[in-house]
C-alpha cells in the first residue's frame, strides 16, 4: 500500500461481500515460487514486478506493492490503507454491494471524507445497481443510470449505441463486410442526468445553476 505520500490506493476486486470468499488477486500472480521471508508479505518483490508489467511504469519510490491472495486478506489491508490516508483515497471495486461489508467501508470512506481526505470511488453502475442505499454521492457513464436512481449521470444512452452504431456494423456484416474494414465509431451525443431524488436521499443539494445545465432532471 503507498506510503510516502500518504496516499490509500485499494486494488480493485470482485466484490465487497462476505459471500464472495475468493475474489481475485488484487495483483498478478507468477508461475515461479521464490521462498517467503517470515514477518514480510508474500512475494513482495514479484508483486512489484507484476504491477510493473501490468501498468508499465514503476512504483514510485517510496511506495510499494503487496499480493492480496483472497478476501480474508484484502479487506482487512484495504480498510487499514483506508484509515490510514491522510491526503487521499483512490478506492476501486467492481462490486460494492449493499450488506454489512460493503457498509463498513461506505462509512469509513465517509469518515475520511468528513475529516478533509480527498476520497475517490470508482465502481461499475452494473455491478453496484444500489450505490445510494451506501449512501455514497456516485457519477455514472450512462445516461440510462440516472433515469433508474444514480445520482448523476454523462455519457450516451446504451439504446443509442446499440441501435444506431452497433446495429448499422452488424448489417453491414452480413453484407459482406469484413470486421477489420468497418471503421470505430464512437457515440456523438452525451446527456447529462441529475436525479433530485437521489440527491435527497443522500442530503444534497444540487445548485439551481447546475440543473439549467442538465439535459434531464429526475424529481
Amino acid at each position: 500500500m503507498p506510503e510516502a505520500d500518504n496516499r490509500a490506493h485499494a486494488p480493485s476486486s470482485e466484490a465487497l461481500s462476505p459471500r464472495s470468499e475468493h475474489p481475485r488477486s488484487a495483483v498478478a500472480s507468477t508461475h515461479v515460487d521464490p521462498p517467503v521471508v517470515a514477518g514480510e508479505p508474500p512475494y513482495p518483490e514479484f508483486a512489484e514486478r507484476a504491477f510493473a508489467r501490468a501498468t508499465g511504469s514503476q512504483p514510485i519510490v517510496g511506495n510499494g506493492v503487496r499480493l492480496l491472495l483472497d478476501a480474508q486478506e484484502n479487506y482487512p489491508a484495504w480498510l487499514a490503507a483506508i484509515r490510514e490516508a491522510r491526503r487521499s483515497i483512490l478506492f476501486e471495486s467492481y462490486i460494492f454491494a449493499d450488506d454489512a461489508v460493503g457498509h463498513e467501508f461506505a462509512n469509513a470512506l465517509a469518515a475520511k471524507a468528513r475529516a478533509g481526505v480527498a476520497v475517490r470511488v470508482v465502481c461499475d453502475w452494473l455491478g453496484t445497481p444500489r450505490v445510494a442505499a451506501l449512501r455514497l454521492p456516485a457519477i455514472y457513464e450512462w445516461a440510462e443510470v440516472g433515469d433508474e436512481g444514480g445520482l448523476l449521470a454523462y455519457g450516451p444512452r446504451l439504446a443509442q449505441i446499440y441501435r444506431d452504431i452497433m446495429a448499422r456494423q452488424v448489417v453491414k456484416i452480413l453484407r459482406g463486410a469484413k470486421p477489420e474494414d468497418i471503421p470505430v465509431e464512437q457515440p456523438t451525443k452525451f446527456e447529462l442526468v441529475v436525479n433530485l431524488k437521489t440527491a435527497k436521499a443522500l442530503g444534497l443539494t444540487i445548485p439551481e445553476s447546475f440543473l439549467l445545465r442538465a439535459d434531464g432532471v429526475i424529481e
